[in-house]
């Protein structure tokens, strides 16, 4: 049978949330979809995948793998004509697999969903969720868009995989994303394609992710930049936490949601955005040093 679509999950010390992610799963997945978890916990996550779900593909990666690489690792194994990734933190609506089908029934090589808290959410989870997606939190509206959060993001095969470069060896959607909009090629929200972020990573746990990826997209990014431009970007690399966090206020407060819960977690997103603007940094620093 033609497979019409592939999920890939991507599972990191998930044990608070990856039962209810992949049963919800499961439960709308049919013979033309093939779901696959790729896991590098320490948690237990890894049997419980094994023991409660034995009928789903597992693949295992050392712990010292990124969520950004498990995700390019069940990429490679995916057979299906559209590709969805997760993560086993985010709990899918009971109706997300008919949303992302129906998403890619428009002409979009990527089609994202929203991405919102969970009743269940610790306040640091709330603090990450808002660092995080504060972009895709809903309400949304069906539109073309620049980007589209990984998390909760699907694309069709073709333009995926011709693309390969840009994530064979850790999936991080800017880069794919650029390729894509070079040739032409379109994004679009599909607001009703819903997860909620439930639980992720503690405190000390995220500095250490921003710090990583930060690093990450600013090594990236030097690298499309000249040696003047790199020198300047490095210069003003002290405002990123500035405006990173006037621009997640700003986004918060047009939502008229959860603003008690956001003004109760600033503490923790300003320290979050100075994780990564330090790991921007040194990103830059790097790419200034070639």
């Amino acid at each position: 049978m033609t497979i019409a679509l592939s999920i890939v999950v991507a599972s990191s010390n998930a044990v608070v949330s990856i039962r209810d992610c992949l049963g919800c799963l499961v439960r709308q997945v049919d013979a033309s979809i093939e779901l696959i978890v790729v896991d590098n916990s320490s948690d237990g996550s890894t049997d419980i995948v094994r023991t409660d779900f034995p009928q789903i593909q597992l693949m295992t990666r050392p712990t010292s793998a990124l969520i950004n690489e498990l995700w390019s690792a069940g990429i490679r194994q995916c057979n299906g004509a559209i590709v969805a990734i997760t993560t086993a933190h985010c709990i899918p609506s009971n109706d997300w697999i008919k949303q992302v089908l129906e998403g890619h029934l428009a002409e979009a090589a990527g089609v994202g969903g929203t991405i919102d808290g969970d009743p269940l959410s610790s306040l640091t989870d709330w603090a990450v969720c808002f660092c995080r997606y504060n972009h895709f939190l809903p309400p949304l509206t069906a539109s073309e868009v620049d980007d589209i959060a990984a998390d909760n993001a699907s694309y069709k095969r073709a333009p995926l995989f011709r693309h390969e470069a840009q994530w064979r060896d850790g999936f991080w959607e800017p880069q794919l994303h650029r390729a894509l909009a070079q040739e032409g090629q379109v994004l679009r929200i599909a607001p009703a394609m819903l997860v909620r972020h439930r639980h992720s990573y503690n405190f000390s746990g995220f500095m250490m992710q921003r710090f990583l990826h930060g690093r990450k997209y600013g090594s990236w990014r030097a690298s499309t930049l000249g040696s003047v431009k790199r020198a300047l970007m490095l210069a003003a690399s002290p405002l990123i936490p500035f405006v990173l966090l006037q621009r997640t206020t700003r986004r918060v407060l047009q939502k008229r949601r959860n603003r008690s819960k956001f003004f109760a977690a600033l503490p923790m997103i300003a320290a979050f955005y100075i994780a990564w603007a330090c790991g921007e940094t040194a990103g830059y620093a790097k790419g200034l040093a070639r």
